[in-house]
């Protein structure tokens, strides 16, 4: 038996900014794109804070299987390890680019 077609159940992608700012609209068009071509749904999940690490941690907290996606910009991919002392993720091991 193969490996099940991906997407085989909704996806969420999350906004690590406020709904209505610019991140947000590009997220909604994106999900709304790729329901359409993969069938599926996408629900976007705006989680604003932290300098986009809340997002950015709820992502590297699920579970690895390609179901949860972040929306990420320069803050929280690569800006905020320079700027806090903590950080409860690595964006270079936690996350991987797609």
């Amino acid at each position: 038996m193969g490996a099940e077609p991906y997407p085989s159940r909704p996806v969420r992608l999350f906004v690590p900014y406020s709904p209505g700012t610019g991140p947000d609209i590009i997220a909604r068009t994106l999900a709304t794109n790729l329901s359409s071509k993969w069938g599926q749904t996408v629900v976007v999940e705006n989680k604003p804070g932290a300098s986009g690490m809340l997002a950015a941690e709820q992502v590297v907290r699920a579970k690895p299987d390609g179901y949860t996606l972040l929306l990420g910009y320069t803050p929280e991919v690569s800006l905020n390890k320079l700027v806090f002392k903590k950080m409860r993720y690595d964006p270079i091991a936690d996350l991987t680019p797609i």
